[in-house]
């Protein structure tokens, strides 16, 4: 066989990308016809090979620690390194760290900073506690605390905790799901809380772990939920932070009647959890006399009464991001509400969207109602309020005033993606998730058949257009 020589092989090497990057764009200048996305068929899909991986000799240069003046990124680069490189194999159990902020391109500042704190997993089904750390499950999120409080959101310069959540949208190619409810809601602006963010590379004991989103913890704090959540048994004075979560009996410190309780006709299948503080039975007995007040008029309908108790701002716009999005988790887990002392009752902090927009595998159709029980559980007080004409006619009226407002947030989204593409390849790169299907509870169409970071976002777009279109049409049928 005649060999042909290094030179030569490399040049048509080049000339074979060449032209596989002349008909990728040439394909990307069609757009496809507007028409409805559907679930795939139940059915065991074979898998393609990877083909998106580029040749080794053009695969992105390896990050370094720490990242030279000329390899500095646009958003920040974070190491965690633990004491003794000890894996990070729990969700209960902290374990000292360091962790070490590398400036952006833009920072004001060049040095590096480092700070003390605390690491452990967190998550449920998406928390892997295998010590095998090359598989995408692996990709996990954490809690840090910091010894001294700090502020590590760019923007925010001047806004200082201990509390942080690094979470790895793991079941989110595009990393902008979370993104796009939060910008969302702080356009909005009748939600009290709106957890702030920023994107990170991550490498743990110097291992490249990808692209996450540093958020702030949910908490009761002036500058995350600012509410009075002093000791209290008056029901009509208590101040509260709770988490809708059916979970909330499995933690290790979960007692019934003092750090979660049921309402009458739950069934006992999802927990009030408090998220605030609280010493004694007495004071939980006084936050759930309160919330059953509230539930009880919000089941009733009576729109004086809900007025009364409830702000009712907060339960629509709460409403149209949990249904725009499509959330499945809606009626089960991450709903968050707040009362402060004296106060009514809000919804607030959205939270955990990675298998909303389309992603979850029944979830991917822009048609249906979540709150009319569309392959997923409805959360309660949203069933009971759809019931409501005038509740209809209030997201109706609401939905065409924020149209604007989602217009803008969807062109800030497609701003931040162009940002964050090198690094999304750079995930690709370590982790093999374009072409692929990343996690089992996501459905082909936004797992195997999008090649691209371009294409998950180009997705998410579209997607979240024509479902707002569509649930304003169902949301006209329901009014009849």
């Amino acid at each position: 066989m005649k060999h042909i020589k290094p030179r030569y092989g490399r040049l048509l090497g080049w000339a074979l990308l060449l032209c596989g990057l002349l008909l990728w764009t040439a394909g990307c200048r069609v757009r496809p016809p507007e028409t409805e996305i559907t679930a795939p068929p139940d059915a065991i899909t074979t898998l393609p090979p990877d083909t998106t991986v580029p040749p080794e000799d053009m695969a992105p240069p390896p990050l370094t620690l720490p990242p030279s003046s000329a390899d500095t990124r646009p958003i920040p680069v974070l190491s965690v390194v633990t004491e003794g490189e000890a894996l990070i194999l729990s969700r209960a159990q902290y374990i000292k760290a360091t962790l070490t902020v590398y400036p952006t391109a833009d920072s004001s500042s060049e040095e590096n900073i480092t700070l003390p704190c605390s690491i452990r997993g967190r998550g449920h089904s998406s928390f892997q506690y295998s010590e095998d750390l090359t598989d995408y499950k692996s990709k996990n999120s954490y809690r840090v605390k910091l010894e001294e409080s700090a502020a590590l959101l760019p923007h925010r310069e001047g806004e200082r905790d201990r509390d942080w959540v690094l979470i790895s949208c793991k079941n989110d190619a595009s990393a902008l799901r979370n993104h796009l409810v939060w910008d969302l809601a702080r356009r909005m602006g009748t939600l009290p809380y709106v957890p702030d963010y920023t994107w990170v590379e991550l490498y743990l004991n110097g291992d490249y772990r990808g692209l996450y989103l540093l958020t702030e913890q949910i908490e009761v704090d002036g500058d995350r939920v600012d509410i009075d959540d002093r000791a209290s048994t008056d029901p009509a004075e208590v101040g509260y932070l709770l988490e809708y979560d059916f979970r909330g009996d499995i933690e290790s410190n979960a007692r019934e009647g003092l750090t979660y309780f049921y309402l009458p006709d739950s069934n006992r299948e999802v927990e009030w959890v408090i998220k605030s503080r609280v010493y004694t039975k007495a004071e939980t007995a006084a936050i759930r006399d309160h919330l059953l007040v509230c539930h009880e008029a919000i089941l009733s309908g009576d729109r004086a009464r809900m007025e009364e108790l409830i702000d009712l701002p907060s339960f629509v716009d709460m409403f149209i991001l949990q249904e725009l999005s499509k959330n499945p988790d809606v009626g089960s887990s991450s709903f968050y509400v707040q009362r402060d002392a004296g106060g009514k009752l809000c919804l607030t902090a959205p939270w955990d969207f990675d298998f909303s927009f389309g992603t979850y595998s029944t979830g991917v159709s822009t048609l249906g109602l979540v709150t009319s029980g569309d392959k997923v559980p409805p959360h309660p007080w949203f069933a009971a309020l759809m019931e409501q004409a005038w509740f209809v006619e209030e997201v109706l009226s609401r939905m065409e005033e924020i149209q604007p407002l989602m217009e803008q947030t969807l062109t800030a989204t497609e701003s931040v993606a162009a940002v964050l593409t090198p690094a999304s390849d750079r995930n690709h790169s370590r982790w093999g998730i374009y072409g692929a299907k990343y996690t089992k509870y996501v459905n082909d169409q936004v797992s195997v058949k999008l090649q691209s970071y371009e294409e998950h976002v180009a997705f998410l777009t579209r997607w979240t257009r024509l479902r707002f279109t569509r649930m304003e049409q169902a949301l006209r049928r329901e009014k009849g």
